[in-house]
């Protein structure tokens, strides 16, 4: 398999990486089991869909940060009380 069809660690290690710009504290909620497989799959669900397309995962990441974005996205859904959150 090309290594540009995949990523170069998985959904769940890159948001799991992306929790880590957050301090549990401040961004209360966003280490939360529900918020990180939700993210995750958001993730895999847009890779799938770019390869679909022609677009490899690896692709991505000078685009934008996917798995920052999912994770945000994922906890602004399940936690819509808590306002700003920023890295």
């Amino acid at each position: 398999m090309d290594p540009k069809e995949q990523p170069p660690i998985t959904p769940r290690q890159q948001i799991k990486l992306a929790t880590e710009n957050f301090d549990r504290k401040t961004h209360p909620g966003i280490h939360d089991a529900q918020v990180i497989d939700a993210a995750v799959e958001l993730l895999d669900q847009i890779y799938r869909l770019g390869r679909d397309r022609g677009i490899a995962p690896a692709a991505w990441a000078w685009t934008t940060n996917l798995p920052l974005a999912c994770l945000t996205l994922s906890h602004a859904r399940l936690h819509p009380q808590i306002r700003g959150l920023h890295p």
